[in-house]
């Protein structure tokens, strides 16, 4: 009696439209994310890909008739499947890299604490050390920082605008871009 009831209540047209627009709107989230390589602004898409899969298994799951779900399910899981196996063997995949340790920073372009924060980011024994709002008060105040991190790029800039990335091992490439070049308005 009580599976009778439920089968009436998810055949009502309003669980069929529902699951539709759920359906939709996840499945365009998932496809959008999917390009996000394309363009930083679908990458945003990309963080809520586990939101969007159980969107789309429970809207297929309600749909009338759910033998076309369970098929879209399945079509959605090998799809997804497939593009995590066939990405494309890019340059910076190629080596081996092991696991390393990465600290980012805002050392904020009013503080002098110098001598304290380069002992803490010294004692952190990190590969990388992303810093923002780096003057070149702070490039000046870091010399034992930088000499355990000889490699990278800055834009040491007297406001809170300034960038540095310091590396332990030498990278492939490493620069900084604006997003204006014309006017280098904030670098990333």
């Amino acid at each position: 009696m009580l599976r009778a009831k439920f089968r009436t209540l998810m055949q009502a047209p309003i669980w069929g439209r529902y699951s539709r627009v759920i359906l939709i709107l996840s499945l365009i989230g998932a496809g959008l994310g999917s390009f996000a390589a394309k363009d930083w602004r679908l990458e945003l898409f990309s963080h809520f890909l586990p939101f969007y899969l159980v969107s789309i298994v429970l809207g297929a799951i309600f749909l009338p008739r759910w033998r076309m779900g369970l098929l879209l399910i399945a079509t959605i899981l090998v799809v997804q499947l497939w593009m995590a196996l066939s990405s494309e063997d890019t340059e910076s995949n190629r080596y081996q890299i092991g696991p390393f340790r990465a600290i980012a920073m805002n050392v904020l372009f009013s503080n002098t604490e110098y001598q304290a924060t380069e002992q803490w980011l010294l004692a952190q024994q990190a590969d990388v050390v992303l810093l923002t709002e780096a003057t070149p008060m702070w490039q000046a105040h870091l010399p034992k920082l930088q000499r355990a991190l000889p490699y990278g790029c800055a834009a040491w800039d007297d406001s809170p605008f300034g960038i540095a990335v310091l590396l332990k091992d030498k990278p492939l490439s490493c620069e900084i871009d604006y997003t204006d070049a014309q006017y280098q308005l904030f670098p990333y």
